[in-house]
């Protein structure tokens, strides 16, 4: 029973941690990549403002996992 609920907060804990890694680590860096790379392949500066579109849609993902970890409930053993 006490196994369980510990992986149930080593669970939760992960969404947290994966959450705040996405946003912080992932949104610049893929959005950075991204656009630049598209840029470079169409031959426009311009064109490398797409990095404005795509880090707010990586970073609500990463919220999104931030969420579901921290009001994720715990669960409750009945036996």
């Amino acid at each position: 029973m006490l196994g369980n609920l510990a992986k149930k907060s080593q669970k939760k804990r992960k969404y947290i941690i994966w959450g705040i890694t996405i946003m912080v680590a992932f949104a610049p860096f893929l959005s950075f990549s991204i656009g630049l790379t598209y840029a470079f392949i169409v031959r426009n500066g311009w064109a490398g403002l797409i990095m404005w579109i795509l880090f707010p849609i990586i970073c609500i993902l990463g919220l999104i996992v931030l969420l579901v970890g921290v009001f994720k409930e715990k669960g409750t053993e009945t036996m």
